[in-house]
């Protein structure tokens, strides 16, 4: 279950346009983020521990949601000036 869930937040929507570097950068920390939890997870059967590492996950999802927003917001914006 876990995994299904850091499969699903990995994937991204790539534009032609994507070359804002604070997104890429935010981006790729987030990935290198679910690197270590899914790590985490093929080597634990904890439940404690599970449960912690699908919290962090959730907390990424909403990083990433929250960088998905700033970057359509930002796109609008450029094309109405």
């Amino acid at each position: 279950m876990l995994n299904v869930e850091v499969a699903v937040c990995r994937k991204r929507r790539k534009g032609v346009d994507d070359v804002d570097v604070g997104v890429s950068a935010s981006y790729t920390a987030l990935r290198d983020q679910l690197e270590a939890v899914d790590a985490i997870a093929d080597a634990t059967t904890d439940p404690i521990v599970l449960l912690s590492l699908k919290r962090q996950v959730e907390a990424i999802r909403q990083h990433v949601l929250a960088l998905m927003i700033a970057k359509s917001r930002s796109s609008l914006t450029q094309t109405t000036l």
